[in-house]
């Protein structure tokens, strides 16, 4: 692995950062008084890119850290090379940037040093348990030094955005002021979708630990996420992870368990050659941006996950239903990676669940959306569902 893979460093296309600026950062600069006078801070600098697209907006006062500081010589700004986490700082006016993205828990954990863990457990009450990770720090050290009145534009993972992982995080920025979230893709040598957060300081704020929902949905698409949200679930137990199928017979799978784990332990597969579980009725590709279904034992030869639906008729048409291709592309942040996108039995659980036999009578009656929200949704489904 590269070193810049393994600290999570990627620097934001020039494209993406004007982006930034042009959707949240200069509305918010022109209704300061003094403009020139913010004092703005990117705490992973990088190569400085993000701090030279803003001394050409006129922002004089530049301050740049990083943990592995390259050549910024001419460059706006004052640079310093030190681990941004555990430095002492005031407050900024401004904070912008792309903090690296690493985790220091579950199966793709990297290694870190005991002595810097403690001291980002002493500093950050959210580096703990599934939020062990760099962008969770950067977020948390982000709202400790923002000024009254300021602003935070950060381009975060996904995951950060909508995973229940998260919600202690998303619970501290939102408390700290008014936050909304757009959606900007990915980028080279990152495959993990992305969303620029922004953060304008409020001190009456009462933040939830709730999914951002992104701000460049129309509003018909923010009502119509906001009805799915709360739209009854699946049974429990409907989704469960049954391993993958190949021409020369079943190949198990371990979701959810460490890989060491996964290599001593007892699968629970079946595959082209074994009989499925009784009360499996359909089954769901695992590799998908939407839910793709099939009557079990289905025609899939890649990685499954078995639905136990009690009539595979109507089972069809929901997991086929715009509706559920919509909400599951928007709230399931694998589901958008450019490369190998994933759908998980979490992700289908959270799916809003109708046992309605036609389209209308799904949106209407049990979805309750109305007919601008259910016309945005297949707009988009007829553009982007192939």
């Amino acid at each position: 692995m590269s070193s810049n893979k393994r600290d999570g460093v990627f620097y934001t296309p020039l494209a993406m950062i004007n982006e930034a600026i042009n959707a949240a950062i200069k509305t918010w600069l022109y209704s300061r008084p003094m403009p020139a006078l913010v004092r703005a801070i990117d705490p992973s600098c990088g190569d400085g890119r993000w701090l030279e697209a803003l001394a050409a907006l006129g922002i004089t006062k530049l301050f740049g850290y990083d943990i592995n500081l390259p050549d910024v010589s001419g460059k706006p700004g004052i640079y310093t090379e030190t681990d941004t986490l555990l430095a002492t700082h005031g407050t900024y006016d401004l904070i912008v940037g792309n903090p690296p993205w690493v985790q220091f828990c579950g199966r793709y954990a990297e290694h870190l040093e005991p002595r810097k863990d403690a001291d980002y457990s002493a500093r950050y009450s959210q580096f703990k348990g599934k939020q062990r990770s760099l962008q969770v720090c950067f977020l948390e050290w982000s709202v400790q030094h923002l000024a009254p009145g300021g602003l935070i534009a950060m381009i975060i993972p996904d995951s950060v955005v909508f995973r229940d992982s998260y919600r202690g995080i998303r619970e501290r920025v939102s408390n700290t002021g008014r936050v909304h979230c757009i959606s900007l893709g990915d980028f080279p040598g990152v495959d993990a979708p992305c969303s620029l957060m922004v953060v304008i300081q409020d001190s009456n704020a009462e933040g939830s630990g709730d999914p951002w929902i992104n701000h460049n949905f129309s509003d018909a698409e923010k009502s119509a996420m906001a009805k799915l949200k709360a739209a009854p679930k699946p049974p429990a137990g409907m989704f469960r992870d049954c391993g993958c199928r190949a021409p020369d017979g079943p190949v198990p799978q371990w979701r959810g368990k460490d890989i060491g784990d996964g290599r001593s332990g007892e699968p629970s597969a079946w595959g082209l050659h074994s009989e499925p579980p009784p009360d499996i009725t359909l089954v769901v590709r695992n590799t998908a941006r939407w839910p793709i279904p099939a009557l079990c034992p289905g025609p899939f030869k890649n990685n499954l996950i078995g639905v136990a639906h009690p009539n595979p008729a109507q089972g069809l048409l929901w997991l086929q239903s715009p509706f559920v291709q919509w909400y599951c592309y928007h709230c399931a942040p694998k589901a958008r990676q450019r490369t190998f996108p994933q759908l998980t039995v979490r992700d289908l659980q959270c799916l809003p669940y109708s046992e309605k036999d036609d389209l209308l009578s799904m949106g209407m009656f049990d979805f309750g959306l109305n007919a601008d929200e259910m016309t945005a949704i297949n707009k988009w489904c007829q553009k982007n569902v192939r």
